[in-house]
């Protein structure tokens, strides 16, 4: 190793969002980057530290053991510098966030939103509720500044947050399951969860009717709750007086959603860009 004092440490984030997202290409949209230039900084980072910290076949990249070692190493020191940053700083930060959320996952921010309260005082949370294919175009375009949203897999394209089963919900005091063909209330098209529901009903030739579409999900669980349609729903969004339905009831399995958050690529200002960021990571801890 030559005889290197400190390391900058824009390269530390740069291998370290290589290392979250498996490419050039994904740690370019972490850190708000064009893909050119992650490389360049992975490769300055290797001529900085004198040793190869990456195994190459062809254009495809890996990080090799000692890369491994260094990306564990750069997450502790961005951790601190993170934290003496925000203590020095948070405080003083002020203005507005728009965060984008599927309306089924507002239980999961209580915690998230205390913590914001205590460490962003003076900035304005604006939210904004809509399916994950109405909020990916917003986050596109710069409408959003970051958001939630549901993914089938892990794409890479965000900071997963946690993973969570589907479930198949109905009445407990209503035969609704056993109609033919099957009543169902879903969110519009576009969301995975329909998309799930219909392709397993069709693997196993269920016959199936749809008699409540809406984006609002308080919709969807009076519907569940009165006994007129199934639903597909995460645990924590299950109704009062429902049930879970399986294999033994005649429902195949669901597939688990992913639940990531993603900062806009759009998104510009250092003030605003911190404020995501901060947003993000506590969103990290909490959630």
């Amino acid at each position: 190793m030559r005889d290197l004092k400190t390391i900058d440490l824009d390269l530390l984030h740069a291998v370290v969002a290589f290392a979250d997202a498996g490419s050039c290409k994904g740690a370019a949209k972490l850190i708000f980057r064009s893909e050119s230039a992650v490389s360049i900084k992975l490769k300055k980072l290797e001529d900085a530290l004198g040793a190869s910290l990456f195994i190459r076949s062809g254009r495809k990249i890996d990080l090799n053991q000692r890369g491994l070692d260094l990306v564990s190493d750069a997450r502790r020191i961005l951790r601190i510098n993170a934290e003496l940053v925000e203590r020095a700083t948070s405080r003083e930060l002020t203005g507005t966030i728009r965060l984008g959320l599927p309306d089924d996952y507002i239980g999961l921010l209580a915690n998230f939103l205390s913590r914001f309260a205590n460490e962003f005082p003076d900035v304005n949370l604006l939210l904004h509720c809509a399916p994950t294919a109405e909020l990916k175009p917003m986050l596109e375009r710069g409408a959003l500044d970051l958001s939630i949203l549901s993914s089938e897999t892990d794409t890479k394209d965000g900071m997963v947050l946690q993973t969570q089963p589907v479930y198949w919900v109905s009445s407990n005091t209503s035969d609704v399951h056993l109609r033919q063909p099957l009543p169902l209330a879903l969110f519009p098209e576009g969301c995975i969860f329909r998309k799930w529901a219909v392709n397993a009903l069709a693997s196993v030739g269920r016959e199936r009717k749809i008699v409540c579409t809406s984006a609002n999900m308080a919709a969807l669980q009076a519907v569940v709750q009165a006994g007129l349609a199934v639903s597909p729903l995460v645990k924590a969004d299950v109704p009062p007086g429902s049930r879970v339905l399986g294999p033994d009831d005649g429902f195949p399995d669901l597939p688990s959603v992913t639940v990531m958050v993603r900062i806009s690529p759009a998104l510009g200002g250092q003030r605003q860009s911190a404020l995501a960021l901060g947003l993000r990571d506590i969103m990290l801890k909490t959630i």
